[in-house]
């Protein structure tokens, strides 16, 4: 992620993935506008769906 960053005209994130962290998915989110996030735990998704940026499509499973 630290060389998305440095190089946003040459990068583009598509999907994140993770377990539970939707408070660092949430900043991941708002950063880089990824297509998706996916969250396995179900409770985390709703916080990130809840809080996530327009045009990220959260998913859980």
């Amino acid at each position: 992620m630290d060389v998305i960053a440095l190089h946003p005209s040459k990068y583009n994130v598509f999907a994140l993935s993770a377990n539970t962290g939707w408070e660092k998915m949430l900043e991941l989110c708002e950063t880089h506008k990824p297509a998706y996030a996916v969250l396995v735990d179900s409770d985390a998704a709703e916080h990130l769906h809840r809080l996530a940026p327009e045009g990220v499509t959260v998913l859980s499973g």
